[in-house]
């Protein structure tokens, strides 16, 4: 019942928006295919950084909570690729730099 909690990472792709980003774009696909590659607990550290908690709804992502109730994780575009992956935990957001290279 306790320690960390099981990532689906299906479940978490169809339920994050983008902004700036599209889905087809090179640096989203290779934020996928990095996270495919993730452990389990790699992926539950990952979403206490976006989100602030590793605990995920029963319901799944689309159930998860932000500030004003219920929002999905958002992966927004950030142009200083000099920077490393920022998180907006108020908000389920991460800034994540449009990086040349995978």
């Amino acid at each position: 019942m306790s320690g960390m909690p099981s990532v689906d990472l299906k479940d978490l792709k169809q339920n994050t928006d983008y902004q700036g980003y599209s889905p087809t774009d090179p640096v989203i696909k290779w934020y996928w295919e990095i996270l495919e590659e993730y452990t389990n607990e790699d992926l539950a550290r990952l979403v206490q950084f976006i989100t602030g908690t590793s605990k995920i709804p029963l319901e799944g992502f689309s159930k998860l909570q932000g500030m004003h109730g219920p929002q999905k994780i958002s992966i927004h575009k950030d142009c200083h690729i000099d920077q490393l992956p920022k998180s907006h935990t108020c908000f389920n957001q991460l800034d994540l730099p449009n990086y040349p290279t995978k």
